[in-house]
């Protein structure tokens, strides 16, 4: 089960959502890519993972509506359900402490 649990407009093109996700929550770093699918057989994107929430189980994503499949997912609202995760993919994005920085 992938459901949207949250879901903020940042600007006309741009959308945050957080989404309750079945994959190992566990194994998703910031950085890392998953790939949503909205149907079967349709509408397949990938997007970065900017947030994970172990203990609530959810993702967070940021999509930008620059195409048919994007702009279908960016019009989806919280408790929609989202049919297919997989990942993570990629790297997961390398942040150390440099000390104070501007």
């Amino acid at each position: 089960m992938n459901k949207i649990i949250a879901k903020k407009r940042i600007s006309d093109e741009v959308v945050k959502f957080e989404i309750r996700t079945s994959i190992a929550i566990n194994e998703i770093r910031i950085g890392h890519y998953v790939i949503l699918r909205g149907e079967k057989d349709e509408h397949e994107i990938s997007v970065a993972v900017v947030k994970t929430d172990p203990e609530k189980e959810t993702i967070t994503v940021i999509v930008y509506a620059a195409d048919d499949a994007t702009r279908h997912f960016a019009e989806l609202n919280p408790g929609n359900e989202i049919v297919g995760i997989e990942g993570p993919f990629g790297y997961p994005a390398q942040i150390e402490n440099f000390g104070n920085v501007l």
